[in-house]
């Protein structure tokens, strides 16, 4: 399943460029986009669509191993997009044996610096345990890296895994732990707060809160808006960091800023109770109002009341 629809996505121009009108189009838009700034990057370029003209046949005869040959040649002068090319020849099996295990070290190659098709790519060697290292942790944070640079397919995987809709991908933390502690100690805050997602799993042997607090503060410093919201949460829990009601205020606001919408509502609870911040009943309303909008039942819930006038006087957690 995982094959055909990154063949979609790699050769999607491949039935649209039958006339050449089309396929002109194509690689015009495609040489527009790249804006090569050196004379070495503007012949890489150039070898680049030779080697697609060759792999799908779009301007030349179809002649993949050519083409794959082509891609080789550029991967060695480290051009990401033909690392990630050269690696779809072994996914495939077009131009070379197929072969995962290279397909997806090329993808991670290529994903390492940062082209968002290879990040995704990647994430799917994860998922569909394509290289013998299935792990739903790492699928995610790579996923999430494509997502980001507004690669569709990627958002729509992530989508479908973080809602359950993907089936059984293995958890394995362990695996996982050595590569997302590389690149958080690069600042990396998906990393860092993937990190902290998985010292916060109290159903495995790796779970240490002090530790998911350590990686939640390193990405929340760095403006990640769920690791703001969970900073927010463990000042007001009082679980490892001391209680402090005025902490959990800034960190709500920093995440309801960032429209981080689980925010909305602790940040509207502290306006009405009065924690941590002055009490405000119409900022707190505010907030409600955000929260329910945002599909908050709770908050629905607590804004009926207050029209009604038979909202809380305590100043208990709504």
């Amino acid at each position: 399943m995982f094959k055909p629809l990154i063949l979609l996505l790699t050769g999607m121009t491949l039935v649209a460029c039958q006339s050449n009108s089309l396929n002109n189009k194509y690689v015009n838009r495609y040489k527009d986009s790249l804006k090569p700034v050196s004379q070495v990057e503007k012949q890489i370029r150039k070898q680049y669509l030779i080697a697609n003209d060759y792999f799908y046949g779009f301007d030349r005869k179809k002649n993949q191993k050519k083409a794959c040959d082509i891609y080789e040649s550029l991967a060695f002068k480290q051009d990401p997009e033909s690392i990630h090319s050269y690696g779809n020849c072994f996914y495939f099996g077009e131009g070379r044996e197929a072969d995962n295990i290279k397909a997806c070290d090329l993808y991670k190659q290529a994903a390492n610096f940062g082209l968002a098709s290879s990040q995704r790519d990647y994430a799917g060697c994860f998922k569909h345990n394509l290289h013998g290292q299935e792990s739903i942790e790492l699928a995610l944070f790579w996923f999430k890296k494509a997502a980001q640079q507004g690669d569709d397919l990627a958002l729509e995987y992530l989508e479908e895994i973080e809602s359950g809709k993907a089936g059984y991908v293995k958890e394995s933390p362990a695996l996982a732990l050595n590569t997302l502690e590389s690149y958080a100690a690069t600042s990396d805050e998906d990393a860092q707060l993937a990190l902290a997602k998985i010292y916060s799993n109290d159903e495995i042997a790796l779970y240490d809160l002090k530790k998911s607090i350590y990686w939640y503060k390193k990405a929340a410093d760095q403006g990640n808006d769920e690791a703001e919201f969970e900073m927010g949460k463990a000042y007001q829990n009082g679980n490892v960091l001391e209680q402090d009601f005025e902490h959990a205020f800034y960190w709500f606001e920093r995440a309801a800023i960032d429209e981080f919408v689980d925010a909305y509502y602790h940040l509207g609870n502290a306006y009405y109770l009065g924690k941590g911040v002055e009490e405000d009943k119409q900022e707190a309303k505010k907030w409600l109002q955000l929260s329910a909008d945002n599909g908050n039942l709770k908050s629905l819930v607590f804004l009926q009341k207050l029209e009604k006038n038979t909202f809380p006087k305590t100043k208990d957690k709504l």
